[in-house]
């Protein structure tokens, strides 16, 4: 491994030796050890080593950036030159800057080194418990790792972070096969940062598991209506990530946000509290310093249904007044319900609950269209049949404003933690 600590003071120095005003750099070395499994065959272990270094400089208030997998003294050397180089065609704008002094920061998140022989076990373990339990579950594809990065920051303000995260991850792709039935595969992710629990326990994996056998019954709907739609925990996120199309960098320094004159006013039900916060004991590695060079801290995206906070960064918070937001990651942990998700279900007359989602991006209003996938039809309270070639159409914003309920329960897979949520007014189509 490099002396990452030296090769970052050399940058910094060669940095402000050709006539840089300010910068920041990040270097960082990663290491992955990983398990692929194919067919439930292991098929692959491999060791994958990669660094990077990335410099930001600014010069007469204009900017330079250079990115390299490199990190020898000559790539570096030239980074540096490069960079400055750049500023020369850039831009000027007042708004440049880097972030003030944030101290000395260390960091040692996870686990570092990893217990391999534990991870063949466990990974061992999840392909007998799918072949003797679930006989109609096909593995088509599954990777194990254990990854591990140490990286060091420092700007020209002073600020320096050393920091080492390591943590295990499982990537699982299956299917469901029987007679000359299928299903279509099914992802499944997590990341934990100890191997106390067998993987099948870990994320949604088990309840993704018996929802991909179930889908082998399913049959296409007919028909259309408009009623409440389940979304999973796992699948939350394809509905919330779109609302960072409100709040982010683009959409108010364009002023095309449908939330721009919000902050402080009510965007959704009551009952929605968003935090990002990767400081969270559950989010598993999460960001120790903005991309700007920022320390990361939580803060409320929306708090009980009113906007808190953009999710900005220091360049579009000095452009435009308003607040950055306390870090640059997408750690979503929400505030669980009152009700549990059966109670729920139970009370709905007509819906479909939806476990995975295949559409475009919203439009800039918030509408959407897609394929709802590992999907069930909801009758009477009752959930009645798995169902396939679904279109579900609706507007985000909306859809927030018109919530039937919240769970008591939780999922987190070591990125999010996530309830389920129940959403009226919901255009549901079939064939």
């Amino acid at each position: 491994m490099s002396d990452i600590k030296k090769i970052l003071d050399n940058a910094k120095k060669r940095m402000i030796e050709k006539g840089a005003d300010k910068g920041q750099i990040f270097v960082t070395e990663s290491e992955a050890r990983e398990f692929n499994v194919e067919s439930g065959e292991f098929t692959l272990l491999r060791t994958v080593f990669t660094s990077d270094i990335n410099i930001i400089v600014y010069k007469a208030q204009r900017k330079g950036e250079y990115y390299t997998n490199r990190i020898d003294d000559e790539a570096v050397n030239n980074g540096v030159d490069m960079a400055v180089t750049s500023t020369e065609s850039g831009e000027y704008d007042e708004a440049y800057d880097i972030a003030p002094y944030q101290g000395n920061i260390q960091a040692d998140k996870g686990v570092y080194e990893p217990d391999t022989d534990m991870l063949f076990t466990r990974t061992k373990e999840l392909i007998d418990d799918i072949t003797k339990n679930h006989p109609k579950i096909v593995i088509n594809r599954l990777i194990v790792s254990h990854n591990r990065r140490h990286m060091v920051f420092g700007n020209t303000n002073g600020t320096f972070c050393d920091e080492y995260i390591g943590s295990y991850g499982i990537s699982l792709g299956i299917a469901a096969h029987e007679g000359d039935k299928s299903t279509s595969l099914r992802n499944s992710f997590a990341v934990t940062d100890n191997l106390d629990k067998p993987f099948i326990e870990l994320g949604n994996i088990r309840n993704h598991i018996l929802i991909t056998e179930s889908q082998l019954a399913a049959e296409p709907m007919e028909g259309k209506f408009t009623g409440t739609m389940v979304v999973m925990p796992d699948c939350i996120g394809m509905f919330i990530s779109p609302l960072s199309n409100f709040v982010s960098d683009y959409s108010i320094l364009n002023g095309t946000s449908i939330w721009l004159n919000k902050l402080g006013e009510q965007v959704a039900d009551s009952r929605v509290t968003i935090k990002i916060d990767p400081c969270d004991k559950r989010i598993i590695c999460g960001e120790t310093l903005s991309f700007d060079g920022f320390k990361s801290e939580p803060y409320f995206l929306i708090k009980e249904g009113r906007l808190e906070s953009f999710m900005i960064n220091q360049y579009t918070s000095k452009k435009t007044g308003y607040k950055q937001a306390k870090n640059g990651s997408f750690s979503v942990v929400m505030d669980r319900g009152d009700r549990s998700v059966n109670d729920i279900i139970g009370s709905i007359d007509r819906g479909i609950i939806v476990g995975g989602f295949s559409g475009g991006q919203p439009g800039i209003n918030g509408d959407f269209s897609g394929v709802a996938k590992n999907s069930f039809l909801i009758e009477n309270g009752m959930i009645t049949r798995p169902v396939t070639e679904v279109m579900i159409n609706g507007n985000i914003a909306d859809m927030f404003m018109n919530i039937e309920g919240i769970s008591e329960e939780t999922v987190c897979d070591g990125y999010d933690v996530l309830p389920y949520m129940a959403f009226n007014g919901i255009i549901v189509s079939g064939k």
